[in-house]
């Protein structure tokens, strides 16, 4: 890819017949009493796009690397979630959201760049992909008598999904006989003015029931 070159004194030219970027080795050889050789590997024309491959976790943050870095040009990195611009000097790239809050998203763009151009590559980036399905709430007691109790398990990770829940308990003609929103809050359903018998738990995010359980009323 390169053209041959022989020179003497400090330096000499070598130069890239092709169009496209090119990656080679340039050898010295030093020739006296003593003959050495030194290398390099050197590459000339435009940057090539900068891949950019990695994921996110579900603390806010993301590890990205750039899979075809190359020590000789210089990456510009734009964060917008962090509001971070600036060079970088490895193939590694730390992204997270801003006070560190699920939902955050945006793109980073790596500029490669070297004297011959300018080349971009980006990444969109979601922490929204972070929230994740909580176990399914517990009612209890069953049998119950007075009341009955529902409550989500213990979850104090703001990427988790806390959506509301509709609650609904149903005799066995599908008649509604108690309902509530669950939200983190445990919801107490008065049972007491209920005729003893088989009841039906269903617990709902939208439309989608999420837990069917059978309670007891004693």
């Amino acid at each position: 890819m390169f053209t041959n070159a022989n020179g003497t004194g400090t330096s000499f030219i070598t130069s890239n017949t092709s169009n496209t970027p090119a990656t080679g080795t340039v050898t010295l050889q030093i020739i006296g009493e003593c003959i050495r050789t030194l290398t390099k590997n050197v590459t000339l024309g435009a940057p090539t796009p900068p891949v950019i491959d990695g994921t996110v976790d579900c603390k806010y943050s993301g590890r990205f690397t750039i899979t075809n870095y190359d020590a000789s040009f210089t990456y510009f990195v734009t964060n917008p979630m962090l509001g971070y611009r600036g060079t970088i000097t490895s193939n590694f790239i730390l992204v997270k959201a801003r006070n560190y809050s699920a939902g955050d998203h945006g793109t980073v763009t790596v500029r490669a760049s070297n004297g011959c151009g300018v080349a971009i590559g980006s990444v969109y980036v979601a922490f929204d992909a972070c929230r994740v399905a909580l176990p399914p709430p517990t009612a209890y007691p069953n049998p119950a008598d007075a009341s009955l109790t529902v409550e989500r398990p213990l979850d104090d990770d703001p990427a988790n999904d806390h959506d509301p829940l509709s609650v609904r308990l149903l005799d066995a003609m599908s008649q509604v006989r108690g309902s509530a929103t669950l939200t983190d809050a445990p919801q107490t359903l008065d049972t007491s003015a209920l005729p003893a018998g088989i009841y039906y738990l269903h617990i709902a995010d939208g439309t989608q029931v999420v837990t069917r359980e059978q309670i007891q009323i004693e």
